[in-house]
């Protein structure tokens, strides 16, 4: 059964709020480096058209036209870091993951779980 549509993640970086301006990058394996830049693309939290808020992040199988995608805060580098929590209040055997990227994908990637709301986690 897919429930993703019920989940909410929580995530610490979300673009929008104040509106801001966003690139969405290719890279090319060939010579790998970014082989397109689109900066034209405007984030308001506040707005139905514009807003890319975490909820959108699970509606993967809705009809929804234009698709829609979170889009975390240009410009955060490392040490710094995005994290996404979503929260399973129930035992759940997870069978696939999907992640689905619209620009460049991110250095380095981590699934963890916590099997003590949250004080601890592990790969």
């Amino acid at each position: 059964e897919t429930f993703s549509l019920q989940l909410i993640p929580v995530v610490n970086s979300t673009c929008g709020d104040p509106p801001n301006e966003f690139c969405l990058r290719t890279y090319s394996l060939a010579t790998k480096q970014i082989s397109s830049e689109d900066c034209s693309y405007i984030c308001n939290s506040s707005s139905d058209d514009t807003s890319h808020n975490p909820e959108l992040m699970t509606d993967f199988f809705s009809e929804l036209q234009p698709p829609t995608w979170w889009q975390s805060e240009s410009g955060i580098h490392r040490p710094q870091s995005v994290s996404i929590d979503i929260a399973l209040s129930t035992k759940v055997q997870v069978q696939t993951v999907l992640f689905q990227f619209l620009s460049l994908k991110p250095d380095a990637f981590y699934i963890l779980r916590s099997t003590d709301f949250g004080e601890s986690y592990q790969p």
